[in-house]
């Protein structure tokens, strides 16, 4: 009777290890919730995100204007006969041109 008793405490112990210790168990199952919150604020970041690029493709699809002004910031575009003036304030004086307006050493 004494050997159930042991094998039955043994066999409680190894069970209760699983249900808390091992994957799938009561500790691994809450990383996996910590992971998957983390990974649902993430999609809802990335859902705003992409909201804000159908937006951005639906007013450059309708509207040059906005093609021109994307243009214009993000490429440096220059109409034919403008000038392009570019004015250093005092606290950007050590910076390169790249960096203050974002455009690649090159650009020319």
């Amino acid at each position: 009777m004494k050997i159930y008793a042991v094998f039955l405490i043994i066999l409680l112990i190894i069970l209760q290890f699983k249900f808390w210790f091992e994957e799938g168990g009561y500790f691994y199952n809450l990383g996996l919730e910590e992971e998957l919150a983390a990974i649902r604020e993430e999609n809802e970041q990335l859902k705003v995100r992409n909201q804000e690029l159908a937006r951005q493709i639906i007013l450059i699809k309708e509207d040059m204007q906005a093609v021109e002004a994307l243009a214009r910031r993000n490429l440096g575009m220059i109409k034919e006969g403008e000038q392009f003036m570019f004015i250093i304030k005092d606290d950007q004086e050590k910076e390169s041109p790249s960096e203050t307006t974002g455009l690649p050493d090159n650009h020319e």
